[in-house]
């Protein structure tokens, strides 16, 4: 029964949290461009990544500079994850896959899991379960500070169940995959179900309206 309670707790934190969020940015940040039918929610000004320090699955630093020079998929999530990370990883993949036909683009795209449940996601772990979606893909996680400071810029929530003590617990938290330009910005959110034939589309879409912005300016 206090299980039960817990795990009824946490679904409702998440709804609210995602409901408000939700309402709010979609009142005052963010706009909807011509992209496919996934639902890609693009910032009408790219939110500059701010300084954080996480460690990845080979227990090198992950920071601010980690996220530059490239594109990356961000998902939030943890490895004991029952069913939303499996399927958001294996959704992942498959954008992964479909950027074949772009190897240059494939090559330059880092696809990144980072853990919200530090206290049971070592490194092993970490890199034995993305391994197990794309070998290329990579993982972090740390503190509770460090990584609450980087969900909020990217408007994802987490709540772990831990009080207890105990190594069996729940953790909810937000379904979004962020996706952050080569210059450390966060640039848009896909949300809800996604559908990576979609995902891969609209990515392409904001991959030449960046490029287009940049080579403007020379």
């Amino acid at each position: 029964m206090i299980k039960r309670t817990l795990g009824y707790r946490l679904k409702l934190f998440l709804v609210a949290a995602v409901a408000l969020i939700g309402g709010y940015f979609a009142g005052h940040y963010f706009a909807k461009p011509d992209l496919g039918d996934v639902g890609a929610v693009m910032m009408p000004k790219p939110i500059a990544i701010q300084p954080f320090m996480l460690t990845d699955f080979n227990g090198q630093p992950f920071t601010l500079h980690s996220l530059k020079g490239h594109w990356s998929f961000v998902f939030f999530g943890y490895t004991h994850c029952p069913d939303i990370c499996p399927m958001a990883l294996s959704d992942m993949a498959r954008v992964y896959n479909r950027l074949a036909d772009d190897p240059k683009l494939q090559a330059n795209t880092e696809f990144m899991f980072i853990s919200v449940d530090p206290k049971r996601d070592t490194p092993k772990q970490l890199k034995e379960f993305v391994s197990y979606f794309n070998p290329e893909f990579l993982a972090a996680t740390g503190s509770d500070e460090e990584l609450t400071k980087l969900a909020k810029q990217m408007f994802v929530v987490y709540l772990r169940d831990d009080a207890n003590g105990g190594e069996n617990y729940d953790v909810a938290h937000s379904a979004n995959i962020s996706l952050i330009d080569p210059d450390g910005n966060f640039v848009a959110a896909f949300k809800g179900k996604h559908d990576p034939k979609a995902i891969a589309a609209d990515f392409k879409k904001i991959v030449k309206q960046w490029e287009w912005s940049h080579d403007s300016f020379f």
